[in-house]
């Protein structure tokens, strides 16, 4: 059985969001938790500044998903103080499926039909994978899902003008401050959101970039691949007074740009006024800095109200793209009710090697012809095994008639 468990920019605000980020530290020991759990199969996590999904699978055996036994491990886990389940949804198998496809499709996106989620979806992946507890169920999810999404963004156009988060951050920085070309900018964060909104300001014209970044190696890299200047992030308190947008976007989960720093700014060198942008989760600029007279800030709860009314017109693509999201699920689901024959598939295939390899010691305790005997008994029993395998899959409808698994594995004395 499949099941989800999830928070993201649908159900909550950014400052419960960021309570539920997940490193790859933090989803390992979370994997230990719930591998401790009977019947558990594979667990894939998938955090971003959007949202964290948790996707799981246990043995049919077991009566239920133990949702709320889960949601508790994962409160306590952060340490939450809230009822999680105000802010969290819950899938199980069809619809945790069809979710995971949408998600990969960019179909339940904060920017509908971004890219981006496909490079985070596969980290998690790697992260689960190279771990050991992805489990074969959730790697075929995954790669279907994959499959699936880029079919959609290839035959649709749900990703036609479709704008990143970085570049709607741009796009908003451009109706509050104008043209930008000469405006002194500090992009903090030298990752791939980082790298995006460097790059869209400079299709700005804007030649006043600077860029800082916690590993210094990775600013002074982007600074020389853009023609940006770069500096320490420990030094970045010296031109915060220069600049008129800061943008933010790093996975640190401490502030980096207090209130301290930026009313230290405007009274010790007199702004009249500086606009703010912070793209990550957890936020790194310090709660109630908007509150400071000529400070405007931006969070991604914010940006996403300006996004919603940029994505109209893609939004006449969701039903073409829902046609191949059903294929993809129709496709994973014939592999997922087959896979229920497999214990029943082994069992018969041991049977068949047990009579073959009975009926062998007897014909050579009559005949000399070893060769010729396994030739012929192996042909045999390919035959018979082929035969009961395609009346299996006829009888249970290809595996999904629930109600004939049971019987089927208990005939050929399957163990799961």
């Amino acid at each position: 059985m499949i099941g989800l468990i999830g928070i993201n920019h649908k159900t909550a605000p950014v400052e419960i969001r960021e309570q539920f980020v997940f490193d790859k530290l933090g989803i390992i020991n979370l994997a230990g938790h719930f591998k401790a759990l009977s019947g558990f199969e594979g667990l894939y996590v998938l955090s971003t500044c959007n949202r964290t999904e948790f996707y799981f699978v246990f043995q049919n055996r077991i009566a239920a998903l133990p949702f709320p036994e889960l949601s508790a491990i994962i409160a306590k886990f952060k340490n939450f103080k809230g009822d999680f389940g105000d802010y969290s949804y819950t899938l199980s198998q069809n619809e945790a499926i069809k979710h995971f496809f949408q998600v990969a499709a960019g179909l339940d996106s904060l920017i509908l039909g971004e890219y981006q989620i496909v490079g985070q979806m596969k980290d998690a992946y790697f992260i689960a994978r190279d771990n050991d507890f992805l489990g074969p169920t959730l790697t075929r999810m995954f790669h279907k899902a994959l499959e699936t999404g880029k079919k959609i963004r290839t035959n649709t156009g749900i990703s036609k003008g479709a704008l990143s988060v970085s570049y709607a951050a741009v796009k908003m920085a451009e109706e509050l401050l104008g043209n930008l070309s000469k405006k002194n900018i500090l992009v903090i964060g030298a990752g791939k959101t980082g790298q995006i909104a460097v790059e869209h300001f400079q299709k700005k014209g804007n030649a006043r970039l600077t860029i800082a970044n916690r590993t210094l190696e990775k600013a002074i890299v982007l600074a020389q691949k853009t023609n940006s200047r770069f500096i320490d992030i420990l030094d970045i308190q010296k031109i915060i007074p220069e600049q008129d947008l800061i943008l933010v976007s790093t996975s640190s989960e401490l502030a980096l740009i207090t209130k301290e720093m930026i009313q230290k700014a405007i009274q010790l060198h007199q702004r009249k006024s500086i606009l703010l942008i912070d793209l990550s989760v957890p936020r790194n600029i310090e709660s109630g800095v908007d509150l400071i007279p000529g400070v405007n800030l931006v969070d991604m709860d914010r940006l996403q109200k300006m996004v919603e009314s940029s994505q109209e017109i893609r939004k006449s693509e969701i039903d073409h793209a829902s046609t191949f999201i059903e294929q993809g699920l129709t496709e994973f689901n014939e592999w997922l009710s087959f896979r229920e024959l497999m214990p029943a598939i082994s069992a018969l295939s041991e049977n068949f090697r047990s009579i073959h390899h009975t009926e062998i010691e007897l014909f050579l305790s009559k005949s000399d012809n070893k060769l010729q005997a396994e030739e012929y008994g192996n042909h045999i029993a390919k035959k018979y095994i082929n035969m009961v395998i395609r009346q299996l899959k006829n009888a249970t409808n290809n595996g999904q008639n629930p109600e004939l698994i049971p019987l089927v594995n208990k005939i050929f004395e399957a163990k799961y």
